[in-house]
């Protein structure tokens, strides 16, 4: 009696039917439907992790003749401008402390843009789509000595994420008369996503700048950067603001980035100052 003759040996089917049970892992694995979507706050926080491993490719040189006299200038202008703001950030609190008046000053009165007491603001911000913020600042001082902390969160829908921003200034105040202020600021920022990640956090500098025209109509501008971890998170921000006396609206664009990504759009807010 003959055999029948096999299509398939009993070898091959077995290997045969082993193929799908070792593809559909493998697919699982690597498929993108596998992979969790960090979104954009958390590769924001990702980066504040990993710093730049990049090196300038230029060649370092001794300062030129030219280029040391220009150092030497820009540096007695600013020690200037120290002492000089310095000097009319007190006599505009207290006028009665030296016998002159500093050019183009009077004596502040509450609710003016320069040398508040105390300043609250409020604002919130269209990131994209699906993330915005909340922000909150509070700064305060008698004339040259300040201090600000600023609260933000960073909301995002899918998925649902959070980023908490904090930063904390001491600020020495310098005016020029009554309608500008620059208040360079030293101090500490931290950055927490959600409630279970670490946090990231570093020394801080701010170099706030706001110029008002009238008593109800100025523009402020907000460079800060952060660095942590080796890392470096700049914080920009310019605003218009319009208001009578202690209360103003703000309208303003932000920006906060770092190598890794970028979180900016519009906002509109409140301040209220005294």
């Amino acid at each position: 009696m003959k055999t029948p003759h096999r299509l398939i040996s009993p070898t091959a089917a077995s290997a045969f039917f082993l193929i799908p049970q070792i593809l559909f892992p493998l697919f699982l694995l690597f498929s993108p439907l596998a992979a969790k979507d960090e979104g954009r706050l958390s590769g924001f926080q990702e980066g504040l992790r990993h710093p730049s491993k990049e090196t300038d490719p230029r060649p370092s040189r001794e300062a030129t003749v030219g280029e040391e006299a220009l150092a030497e200038t820009l540096s007695t202008l600013m020690g200037g401008l120290f002492v000089s703001g310095t000097f009319n950030s007190l006599a505009l609190v207290a006028p009665e402390s030296g016998p002159d008046r500093p050019l183009m000053s009077q004596p502040r009165a509450p609710g003016e843009a320069v040398l508040p007491y105390i300043e609250g603001e409020f604002q919130y911000q269209w990131v994209d789509g699906d993330t915005d913020a909340l922000d909150f600042r509070l700064t305060g001082g008698y004339g040259p000595a300040g201090a600000s902390v600023r609260w933000t969160r960073f909301r995002e829908t899918e998925p649902d994420t959070r980023l908490d921003v904090l930063q904390a200034y001491g600020h020495l105040r310098l005016t020029l008369g009554n309608f500008l202020e620059f208040s360079p600021g030293l101090g500490y920022g931290n950055f927490s996503l959600g409630d279970d990640a670490e946090d990231e956090g570093g020394l801080a500098l701010t170099l706030p700048l706001r110029v008002h025209f009238q008593p109800g109509i100025g523009l402020e501008y907000r460079p800060a950067w952060v660095f942590p971890n080796g890392t470096t998170v700049s914080d920009q921000e310019v605003a218009l603001v319009l208001g009578r006396r202690n209360a103003f609206l703000r309208l303003g664009y932000r920006w906060l980035w770092n190598e890794s990504e970028t979180l900016s759009g519009p906002y509109l807010g409140v301040s209220l100052r005294w």
